[in-house]
């Protein structure tokens, strides 16, 4: 059976859509298996870049000089900014970002799915991030090239951009529930922008290498799509039907 031999039921004046009791189950599926290959490919690139940190080539190559030409490209008003993204986007900053949220979607909107999907999400980052880390235990740019107050953690991946990639990427989805499609188009952009330039200052402010940032974006997807394969494959299929009448 096709989505074309589904029952077709009127949703507006003048146009017909696929619904009926298999159309939500269909999305599901279809979903899952475009969400299941984004995580695979991410984590295939987690894998390369790894390869490059334990063998010293590949990407890893390019990471000195890209380094110095950021720390010597430098101007006092960027260097401010950036150390207010690099505060903002900490693995602190949105721990604590999504605590609050977990506890306004269980008192105020009781959505317990939604904050069991922001937990775990964020509680894999903290696995993630301190398991690599200690696994990996690749050095962080010299001291000189630091901006800021020194770290003694170890660099491969930035915790910062994978826990802000996770967690404004959860946001986002949630928001984007309801959202029609110009709605997702500016949420999507605005993740893209927040992640990316969190993981921009700690390349600019001298904290990481620039594969160690690649890794945390990349990682953040693979959670991220892992986060959204588990919340289609449980949702209720009369959910999912909702969502899909409301988005017609």
């Amino acid at each position: 059976m096709t989505v074309t031999d589904l029952p077709a039921v009127r949703t507006r004046p003048g146009s017909l859509t696929t619904t009926g009791a298999l159309a939500p189950w269909c999305i599901s599926r279809r979903w899952t298996r475009l969400v299941g290959l984004l995580a695979l490919t991410s984590a295939a690139g987690v894998g390369v870049l790894l390869r490059g940190v334990v063998g010293h080539d590949g990407l890893t190559s390019y990471d000195p000089s890209i380094t110095h030409l950021l720390v010597n490209s430098r101007t006092p008003g960027w260097t401010a900014i950036a150390q207010v993204v690099t505060t903002v986007g900490s693995d602190l900053s949105m721990f604590v970002l999504a605590g609050l949220a977990c506890v306004w979607l269980l008192v105020v909107r009781s959505d317990r799915r939604a904050a069991v999907l922001l937990a775990s999400s964020m509680l894999a980052v903290a696995v993630l991030v301190l398991g690599i880390k200690a696994l990996v235990a690749r050095p962080r740019p010299a001291a000189w090239m630091v901006s800021g107050p020194p770290e003694t953690s170890y660099s491969f991946p930035s915790g910062h951009t994978l826990a802000s990639t996770v967690c404004l990427g959860v946001a986002a989805g949630l928001l984007a529930r309801r959202a029609r499609p110009a709605g997702r188009l500016v949420l999507l952009l605005l993740w893209l922008l927040g992640s990316g330039a969190v993981g921009f200052t700690r390349v600019y402010l001298g904290y990481h290498w620039l594969t160690d940032v690649l890794a945390g974006l990349l990682l953040g997807v693979v959670v991220l799509s892992l986060g959204i394969v588990a919340m289609l494959r449980t949702t209720p299929p009369a959910a999912l039907e909702r969502v899909t009448l409301a988005q017609t």
